[in-house]
């Protein structure tokens, strides 16, 4: 609360742009110097210079019709520079404004004009409108920020406590080696169940410390995108679970698959997560059969089915299933621990893109990834 305050009672930039020094003055008295912090200039090129040291405008005012570079001219420089092209303009004209010239003006992505001589009021109020959207824009980004620092501190916590728990796990475990092995002969039926379950115990809470560790990881590691052959990921993937096929007696379907650009390890890690459960959850006695397929739904995006004619779930949950330590089926059914298609989500996001899930009781359940076909900014 105290930070959105501070931003609110910052004064912003604004950036006035006019040949006459009379209009100059004009729109100073009128928006006032105390609430903004007005940067004036006297032409096209100083307003260039001025951003080259000012990029951070929350609003451009600016003269259509100045000597040597005119507004239409200056915005056109001003939006095609990334750090400038998101701030908004207000173009002040002449009342002989043509329509050719509210198209040009609109199609360089002016918000809004002013005619001269324009009404105190209207542009105090259309400035503020401006403003008040640039400050929830940086209370957005805050907050945000602040966010992403709290998520990447919890992770570091996460996977430190993750490690640090290794240790005496381990430990235990030795311990009931040795017990085995030293005083196994004078343990009963009923003292050797007990250490084979605390044996099971020890190999699950090292499996869910392994996860945990897995999952906590990707909020803080480095990600290096690149061109991914989703073909030669397929016959990578298909390679190394060849036993879990061969076993469900499982079969992949897939078509020519595009590339994608992606962190590698991370899209393998999805793929994996997926087919994994594909043949994992799998209806007793019918072999698994898992299809997947691509379409392209827009510029630079790719959308890509898992299909499996597993034993499925309530369509109700479909959202439910992506939340850490969920699951839908006891640990006795089937193992794991709920946090697969929670790091999946997380990597599809780390990309930008999206996925969502459909399923229905006894016929299986669909996957549906959308990821980009090339750099995103």
């Amino acid at each position: 609360m105290t930070t959105i305050t501070s931003i609110e009672s910052n004064p912003v930039n604004i950036l006035i742009v006019d040949d006459n020094p009379r209009n100059l003055l004009t729109l100073e008295a009128t928006l006032g110097a105390d609430e903004y912090n007005l940067i004036q200039t006297s032409s096209g090129k100083e307003a260039l210079k001025c951003l080259l040291e000012n990029p951070d405008l929350a609003l451009i005012i600016m003269d259509v019709q100045m000597p040597g570079m005119d507004g239409f001219e200056t915005a056109q420089i001003i939006k095609q520079r990334q750090q400038t092209r998101g701030i908004p303009f207000i173009f002040l004209s002449a009342n002989n404004i043509t329509e050719g010239d509210f198209v040009t003006g609109y199609d360089l992505g002016a918000f809004d004009y002013i005619t001269k001589p324009f009404s105190p009021g209207i542009l105090r109020s259309k400035v503020k409108a401006f403003v008040d959207q640039y400050r929830l824009h940086q209370e957005k980004e805050l907050l945000l920020r602040e966010l992403e620092k709290k998520n990447r501190d919890l992770s570091v916590f996460t996977s430190l406590a993750s490690h640090d728990l290794k240790s005496p796990l381990r430990k235990v475990s030795t311990l009931v080696s040795f017990i085995q092995k030293d005083c196994g002969d004078q343990l009963d039926s009923l003292g050797k169940e007990y250490l084979n379950r605390i044996n099971q115990i020890i190999i699950r809470m090292a499996s869910l410390l392994q996860s945990l560790l897995s999952y906590s990881q990707l909020s803080i590691r480095k990600l290096k995108f690149t061109k991914i052959d989703l073909n030669l990921l397929m016959d990578s993937l298909v390679d190394e679970i060849k036993l879990e096929l061969e076993e469900s007696q499982g079969n992949i379907e897939f078509e020519s698959l595009p590339s994608i650009y992606g962190e590698p390890n991370l899209i393998n890690q999805i793929f994996h997560n997926l087919i994994s459960n594909s043949l994992k959850f799998r209806r007793e006695g019918i072999p698994p059969v898992i299809n997947i397929s691509h379409r392209f739904v827009k510029e630079g995006w790719i959308e890509i089915k898992i299909k499996d004619n597993g034993i499925g779930f309530e369509n109700k949950f479909a959202e439910r299933i992506f939340q850490p330590f969920e699951r839908l089926f006891s640990a006795e059914q089937f193992e794991g621990h709920g946090i697969g298609l929670a790091s999946c989500e997380k990597i599809i996001q780390f990309h930008k893109g999206s996925i969502r899930a459909e399923g229905e009781l006894s016929k299986g359940a669909i996957f549906t990834l959308t990821l980009p076909t090339k750099a995103t900014e």
